[in-house]
């Protein structure tokens, strides 16, 4: 039935899962009926999934399967608590999980990029600059090439700064913040003008930003 569904796109949900209790009704322990229970509410009701798939762990038929797809889904888990303690300003805390967690996966981007916001919240910018720098040949994201920007920016390096936000800005072609920003490396490189253009076409995209507005009223002052 989960071949089928992908095949014609109809959905035999309420089929598959009441197929699959069917079975599990005979047999409870049945590694391949609490596999595709785990499969089925994998991505509508997590703790549910995790429950069938702890019961295929008994089972050498699904024990491999069910190991690596645990492992997944706790790594997932441990990202997700990372976040929201970001979204609350606990940056160590989340610290404690994300550093780990690239510690066992080297290659989980996500990861490496939320690490080096906590640092930059930190004041830590040398630390952060390190993450971001485990980034840069990836494929470029706006994102990524802005808080580049912010840390260097931190350190007084505003050239450099100047560089990363108009490499941001080639990808996001309309974002205010970004044209504010590199507003604000014209006025402490001492360009004037450029940083009053900058702050001018910032404010025609995003009208309602109180700080380029103050900043275009500084500049106007100076």
């Amino acid at each position: 039935m989960f071949d089928l569904q992908k095949k014609i796109g109809l959905d035999f949900s309420d089929e598959i899962e009441k197929s699959l209790k069917d079975v599990l009704k005979v047999n409870p322990d049945n590694p391949t009926a609490n596999f595709n229970l785990c499969l089925y509410y994998l991505n509508t009701d997590r703790d549910l999934s995790k429950y069938y798939l702890r019961k295929c762990l008994q089972s050498p038929i699904t024990k491999k399967d069910a190991e690596d797809l645990l492992y997944k889904i706790e790594s997932i888990e441990s990202y997700d608590r990372a976040v929201d303690l970001i979204k609350q300003q606990q940056y160590k805390q989340a610290l404690n999980i994300l550093i780990p967690l690239i510690e066992q996966e080297p290659q989980n981007l996500n990861a490496i990029y939320y690490t080096a916001i906590c640092y930059r919240n930190l004041n830590l910018y040398e630390k952060a600059l390190y993450y971001l720098n485990m980034l840069k040949n990836k494929p470029e994201r706006p994102e990524v090439l802005v808080e580049i920007g912010l840390n260097l920016a931190s350190l007084m390096y505003f050239e450099d700064v100047l560089e990363y936000f108009k490499k941001a800005l080639k990808l996001k072609p309309d974002d205010s913040t970004i044209i504010s920003n590199i507003g604000v490396c014209y006025y402490y490189l001492g360009q004037a003008n450029k940083a009053k253009e900058a702050f001018e076409l910032s404010l025609r995209l995003n009208n309602s930003d109180e700080i380029t507005k103050k900043l275009l009223e500084i500049i106007k002052e100076d």
